[in-house]
């Protein structure tokens, strides 16, 4: 099986390849790859930059390349619900909230929605990778590139979605893999609240945070996961409006 794992920044990138142990290094274009091997599967990071056209032009550059069978969003995200820093949060589904051409959202709309075919019961797979059980969520994603540093807009983007956390990168990832027909799914540790307190919050917590992402990926691939996830990939849930 080969899987294309997306780490958006520098460190997320770094930290993936130490734990992964990707160490055959190479230039994909414009994108840092490193390429491994772990338990019979081939492993490909790809560094995008921030952003989510940066994270779509990656995703679809490494599908080009590499052909995989499993596309994997990875990164930090802010908690919308209360969700503890340091938590996972495993993403099927996530909303594009900055395109309506007015801002801060005020209504849904239906192309928002990216769905990628995963049904919330996947979470089972996960949660015996854990002994805190409480550790792991299966959530919604809010992706826009909008920093979201205030308690009411973090209430509103929750409210509005019923979104778990916030990125940048997520919507990009998604839209290249299953514009190529290939399963895909989020998976990303929380580094702050989505308040005031975003930038302190993550620059002291974001080395052990990556450490318990990527670790809890290479358990995931390490046990068979991803392969045993592929059967329950149900194309009729694909929410790809474009």
């Amino acid at each position: 099986m080969r899987i294309l794992i997306n780490c958006p920044l520098t460190n997320e990138y770094k930290r993936a390849k130490e734990i992964l142990e990707t160490k055959k290094q190479k230039k994909l274009f414009h994108f840092q790859m490193s390429e491994g091997h772990l338990n019979h599967n081939d492993i490909f990071l790809i560094k995008s930059g921030i952003g989510k056209t940066r994270a779509g032009i990656a995703t679809t550059t490494g599908i080009q390349y590499i052909q995989p069978d499993f596309i994997i969003d990875t990164g930090s995200c802010g908690s919308l619900k209360k969700i503890p820093i340091g938590s996972i949060i495993i993403s099927f589904c996530c909303y594009e909230y900055d395109i309506s051409g007015y801002g801060f959202p005020q209504k849904k709309h239906h192309m928002m929605m990216i769905h990628s075919g995963f049904d919330p019961s996947i979470e089972k797979e996960f949660q015996a990778l854990v002994h805190d059980k409480n550790k792991i969520f299966i959530g919604i994603q809010g992706c826009g590139e909008y920093i979201i540093k205030d308690v009411d807009e973090r209430l509103m983007l929750n409210k509005l979605f019923d979104a778990d956390a916030c990125n940048w990168e997520s919507a990009g990832v998604f839209l290249g893999a299953l514009n190529q027909n290939i399963p895909c799914m989020s998976i990303r540790v929380v580094s702050d609240m989505a308040d005031e307190n975003l930038f302190a919050d993550f620059k002291k917590n974001i080395h052990q945070n990556l450490s318990i992402l990527y670790m809890m990926i290479y358990n995931s691939i390490n046990q068979g996961i991803f392969d045993r996830l592929i059967p329950l990939w149900n194309t009729n849930k694909i929410k790809l409006i474009v």
